[in-house]
């Protein structure tokens, strides 16, 4: 068993690595989001050629307020597509509140 504590923190870095952070707008953040969804498809193949049971954990950014800056707005978008991305390929998925397991995904 492997826990990935967290994709949240994971998105941050790539982030905070790219030259131009903090943005002001009008970049092109394709790049970015394809780095992401390749690292992430590499570790989850991975994780079932070796038939590890992963556990990833993540935090949903998108049900609150949008952020007023660009950064802001392009961080929660790109964890948007990875958690996207990393819940279609589980076979469980669940969102936590309150300390409340609600299953999304069985």
């Amino acid at each position: 068993v492997v826990l990935l504590d967290c994709l949240t923190l994971w998105v941050s870095n790539v982030l905070m690595e790219d030259p131009d952070f903090p943005f002001e707008g009008g970049k092109d953040f394709g790049p970015l989001q394809e780095r992401l969804l390749e690292e992430s498809e590499k570790v989850l193949a991975m994780a079932r050629e070796r038939d590890i049971t992963l556990i990833a954990v993540s935090n949903e950014v998108g049900m609150g307020v949008v952020p007023p800056y660009a950064s802001g707005g392009v961080f929660r978008d790109l964890l948007g597509r990875v958690n996207q991305l990393w819940a279609a390929r589980a076979d469980e998925v669940y969102l936590m509140v309150a300390g409340i397991p609600l299953r999304v995904k069985a």
